[in-house]
């Protein structure tokens, strides 16, 4: 049973996101009709028929994104104090090399290959069966994902951080008190992927969940956060890193991806080996569990 409840208390990072994320939006939204109302009556302009204005004005593409911003921003301030606790604590089994220069330029060539490998594959997967994908477009759309300042804000920035304290911080941490590397990194990536709530969201999530957990054991929380901000604003600038000729030239795209996929295969092994030259504690909680199950 206590193994059980050990298990259990590596959702909970996850589970305060998650409710921060819906209490965040339910008075992102509040705040905002409330603010648009004051307005309209010291115009002189509020009505009955301009509440469902104000409404359809909440759910604007880019009043979501500021919102998710700000919500992202307190995650940052949450999860940084409940990482510092950790550390105080010495609760933190999760160590890893210092992040150098060559660390550094692995790391920006990684997330370009990734986001360039996982566009192509997308593509793809679009164009066999485009009905998995509408949700999916119809989540990016409305989060308003473009080339503004505030989608650069919380895509860029704000979102990596805080997803990186949340899931390569304290959730992996949590994780590796309880169970070896490799399952460690399984389940802070698989709540990572639930986390999006989006199949194809949280598939790709996931998969790169795994990618960020190794880097974070390689060279840092810093270096997987550098990762997650690299492919995001990969992601983002994507139709200018590539020219169009290449984007609608099958045999280029398919040498593009067979040469970033052969670079992100690469530098994830390369990761691999750097992890094997750290010491790092074995998680003794089994010890502990079999005489209090006795």
């Amino acid at each position: 049973m206590k193994k059980t409840g050990n298990y259990l208390t590596i959702t909970f990072p996850f589970l305060l996101a998650l409710a921060l994320q819906i209490l965040g939006a339910f008075w992102g939204v509040i705040i905002y009709g409330v603010v648009m109302g004051i307005q309209m009556s010291a115009q002189g302009t509020l009505d009955i028929n301009n509440i469902q204005d104000i409404a359809n004005g909440a759910l604007n593409p880019q009043i979501l994104l500021g919102i998710s911003a700000a919500i992202g921003i307190v995650d940052i301030v949450v999860f940084s104090i409940w990482l510092k606790k950790q550390k105080k604590s010495g609760d933190i089994l999760v160590k890893a090399d210092k992040l150098d220069t060559k660390g550094i330029v692995l790391i920006l060539i990684l997330g370009v290959c990734i986001q360039i490998s996982l566009s192509i594959i997308l593509t793809v997967i679009s164009n066999l069966r485009p009905d998995w994908f509408d949700g999916y477009g119809e989540l990016i759309d409305s989060l308003g994902m473009g080339n503004t300042f505030i989608s650069f804000l919380y895509v860029g920035l704000v979102a990596p951080i805080a997803e990186e304290l949340i899931f390569r911080g304290v959730t992996f941490n949590k994780a590796r008190k309880y169970m070896p590397f490799l399952a460690a990194n399984f389940a802070q990536a698989l709540l990572f992927g639930i986390y999006h709530m989006n199949l194809i969201q949280g598939l790709y999530a996931f998969a790169m969940g795994l990618s960020f957990g190794l880097i974070r054991r390689a060279y840092s929380l810093i270096g997987a956060i550098l990762l997650h901000m690299t492919v995001n604003i990969a992601g983002m600038t994507l139709d200018y890193i590539l020219p169009e000729q290449i984007l609608n030239n099958h045999i280029a795209v398919s040498i593009l991806f067979l040469l970033t996929g052969a670079a992100v295969t690469a530098i994830l092994l390369y990761a691999g080996k750097q992890v094997k030259n750290i010491q790092e504690e074995e998680p003794v909680y089994h010890i502990m569990d079999s005489y209090d199950d006795n």
